[in-house]
């Protein structure tokens, strides 16, 4: 459009009441309104693909940067190079051409159809070469009033030969062409005697998983109450109190058969499933009613004072909650041997949005410690929480001091593992705006050793951590969720995702501003509404959106910035940690597996071939509008040997869904895969044999 009405300080300009009133009343200052508008003439964008649906931006190389109000166009061989040409229209100005100079193989395919369709409009293409596929479908109209070139382009790159063509006419009909020569233009007309095309043949592959027919009373709905983390602080980069419900399978009453705990939300109390002969029964009030408001992120059964019952250790957590709020105390429930769950008042108090449990025996004295890990601050995000070692003595739980957890980050996930083969138990954590971190069990001690055992920090915004052995070598590789590459987050290791923690409007609070870079500069994320509804001081320093637009991040802020803590993310793909040398490098995972965030993953042997493998579950929701929500992965296995098995292969869909629980189950004898999600109904999956 040749001025823009969506501008800013034109609709703060006619959304004063005064003008308003004379906009509705009179001609007059129409004239004065469209002139506040500002030119909506931009350059435009190209973007090369390079496969596994993967663009690079190329505008400022193959085209001109000259702005304009571009609102149509067409692509043609004009000279009969071979090559797509583009003939771009512009609103009050000249069409461009624009000439393609690339000079690689081609191949042209017309057609020459049936009247009145002569020119094989719908036709369809299948081209072979060197063992790989490109499809087209012919469509001369893919864009506002433009229509391009009757004719298939297919680029071959260094492609010596074409094996074969596939040609689907409109009628459903088909005829191959065997060994054609590249460089040409191909006219194609129907034979007279065509086969009926039925489809692609594509191999059979049977599922790994079903949906269960029958889920044996086993529903549990989680309900996530509404509360928006933004109203509290505007400026965080996503939500923390959605990060439920635990969920931990164990037999608690002792009958030989297991059962499920899932943690609860504000004023939607936790719930436990004893499993039956005949099905699961939910236990009712299974915890007092003060404790309704309490909700568990995670969750573990052990015994842990040795009388052959499994106990309950519950982590608390939340956004909702702040300080030294009671929701935010995590809670020891003993169970007396008949699946009665009794809370032990004498636990070690701490106040911390909880996000994992990890039970371990890592003093080797016959009985199981704890590690729960700490996420974000509530209402204070970008603050670094402690987190702990809770040591067993004789059923009687005691903060370790050490020095190794303090500060150890906004913690998400963590795995006990040997990972310096000295036989005992060494921990590593993962977790947001932070590498993971190595710490060796130096005799019940622990010491951060992830210099000495990371090639290269590595900050992400981690999830998830699973030890595998990923490439069949006998030896584990270290699997890492991270927040997935489909997003507008951007990070690498010389531009690097910021997030600038402290009192940046010198008020007295804190608060965290993210930025990300653009031609060698960083700039805001938020927009000036969303900055100045936080700080009030930039609608000083900014009268206008205007004198705001294309400030650098260190001219928004000024002095106050370098006063604040830097945390930075330097890689968002999910991966895998894997030792060459003595050093544990990361290798990311192809692009399929970075569509959303990877929250959860389970090892197990779901095809029984007598392999384990992992299946990966995701998504996110909680993030601002200006982002999307992260909905599109629909689950994938991961096989020792790197092969990937996608969700239409396994008999899965997670999409549109949060997942926050990968269980394997046993019911009636049977294994089940029990799945469970924020704000959705649980899917138990019966394993396909």
């Amino acid at each position: 459009i040749p001025i823009r009405p969506n501008n800013l300080d034109f609709i703060k300009y006619i959304s004063d009441e005064q003008i308003k009133k004379k906009l509705e009343s009179t001609r007059l200052i129409d004239q004065e309104a469209i002139q506040m508008m500002p030119s909506g003439e931009v350059p435009n964008f190209i973007f090369k693909g390079n496969g596994e649906n993967d663009f690079e931006d190329k505008s400022a190389v193959w085209i001109p940067q000259t702005p304009s109000n571009s609102n149509g166009s067409a692509y043609a061989d004009l000279d009969n190079d071979g090559d797509l040409d583009l003939v771009v229209n512009n609103l009050n100005n000249a069409p461009y051409l624009l000439k393609n100079k690339s000079n690689g193989n081609f191949l042209k395919v017309k057609f020459d159809y049936d009247k009145p369709n002569s020119f094989g409009i719908g036709t369809k293409v299948a081209l072979y070469a060197k063992g790989k596929l490109q499809y087209q479908q012919l469509f001369t109209t893919k864009g506002f009033q433009s229509s391009s070139e009757p004719a298939l382009f297919f680029g071959l790159d260094t492609v010596a030969k074409i094996d074969s063509l596939l040609v689907i006419w409109p009628d459903r009909t088909y005829q191959k062409l065997l060994n054609v020569k590249r460089n040409q233009t191909l006219i194609i007309k129907p034979d007279v005697k065509r086969d009926t095309f039925h489809g692609f043949a594509s191999k059979s592959t049977k599922k790994w998983f079903a949906v269960a027919e029958d889920n044996f009373g086993l529903v549990y709905d989680h309900k996530e109450n509404e509360f928006n983390d933004f109203d509290r602080q505007k400026l965080i980069p996503y939500r923390i109190s959605d990060r439920g419900p635990a969920v931990v399978v164990g037999d608690v009453d002792g009958n030989g058969l297991e059962d499920v705990f899932f943690g609860g939300v504000k004023f939607d109390p936790a719930q436990l499933f004893l499993q039956k002969k005949t099905g699961f029964e939910r236990v009712e009030n299974l915890f007092p009613k003060e404790e309704d408001g309490v909700e568990e992120t995670d969750a573990c059964l052990v015994d842990v004072n040795g009388d052959g019952a499994l106990d309950l250790f519950a982590v608390s957590g939340g956004g909702e909650f702040y300080a030294k709020m009671n929701p935010l105390l995590d809670r020891l429930f003993l169970n007396d041997g008949k699946g009665n769950l009794i809370k032990q008042a004498d636990f070690p108090k701490y106040f911390e949005n909880g996000t994992v449990v990890r039970p371990i025996d890592f003093d080797k004295d016959g009985d199981v410690d704890l590690f729960v890990g700490s996420g974000a601050f509530s209402y204070d995000f970008g603050k670094i929480p402690d987190s702990y070692l809770l040591e067993n003595k004789g059923g009687k739980f005691e903060i370790k001091n050490e020095n190794a957890f303090k500060n150890l980050g906004m913690i998400t996930d963590a795995v006990w593992t040997d990972f310096d083969g000295d036989g005992s138990e060494d921990l590593i954590v993962v977790g947001e705006w932070m590498s993971p971190v190595f710490l060796k069990n130096n005799q019940s001690n622990f010491e951060n050793v992830s210099k000495t055992y990371l090639a290269n920090p590595t900050n992400g915004l981690w999830q998830s951590i699973l030890e595998f052995d990923l490439d069949g070598d006998g030896k584990s590789e270290y699997l890492l969720g991270n927040w997935g590459l489909n997003t507008k987050f951007t990070a690498s290791e010389k531009y690097p995702l910021k997030m600038y923690y402290g009192d940046l409007d010198e008020n007295g609070s804190k608060e965290t501003v993210v930025a990300i870079a653009r031609k060698d500069k960083y700039f805001p994320i938020p927009g000036l509404d969303e900055l100045s509804a936080q700080m009030e001081s930039l609608k000083k320093k900014f009268t206008d959106y205007h004198s705001f637009a294309g400030k650098t991040i260190e001219e928004v802020f000024g002095n106050t910035l370098a006063k604040a803590n830097l945390l930075t993310v330097n890689e968002l793909a999910s991966g895998y940690l894997k030792k060459i040398n003595e050093k544990y490098q990361f290798f990311p995972f192809e692009k399929s597996l970075q569509t959303a965030p990877i929250t959860k993953m389970l090892a197990f042997d779901f095809n029984q071939d007598g392999k384990k493998e992992v299946l990966l579950g995701g998504n996110y929701f909680g993030v601002k509008p200006y982002h999307g929500r992260f909905d599109s992965f629909a689950g994938a296995i991961l096989s020792s040997g790197g092969k990937i098995i996608h969700a239409t292969e396994l008999g899965i869909n997670f999409a549109q869904k949060q997942v926050r629980g990968l269980n394997i189950i046993k019911i009636n004898q049977v294994d089940y895969l029990l799945v469970t999600f924020n704000n959705h109904e649980t899917e138990l999956y019966s394993l396909v044999k």
